[in-house]
């Protein structure tokens, strides 16, 4: 597992310990976390981008920016499911 996979692992273990047990976010790459078939809320999705921001920040010393218009807006649903979030973070990295 990549480096980025651990934090986003890490950072679903911490939104999960203070959400009630039929809205917790699976640890599978297709897991939708923004838009339609997410079990998060706006604020849920808001909580989960910006812990993992930081997370990614402590880290590897680079920010990479989730919460946009851009990326929220994307018509491609660049952060839609998590395997998306990963490859978006790893891209951002590698540039």
């Amino acid at each position: 597992m990549s480096i980025i996979g651990k934090l986003i692992e890490e950072t679903i273990d911490e939104i999960n310990a203070s959400t009630p047990a039929d809205r917790r976010i699976a640890k599978l790459a297709q897991t939708v976390i923004v838009g339609q078939g997410s079990t998060l809320d706006s604020l849920g999705v808001i909580n989960f981008l910006t812990a993992l921001e930081e997370k990614v920040v402590a880290s590897t010393g680079r920010s990479v920016s989730l919460l946009n218009e851009k990326t929220l807006t994307d018509g491609d649903g660049s952060l839609r499911t998590i395997a998306m979030i990963e490859r978006f973070i790893s891209e951002h990295l590698a540039s």
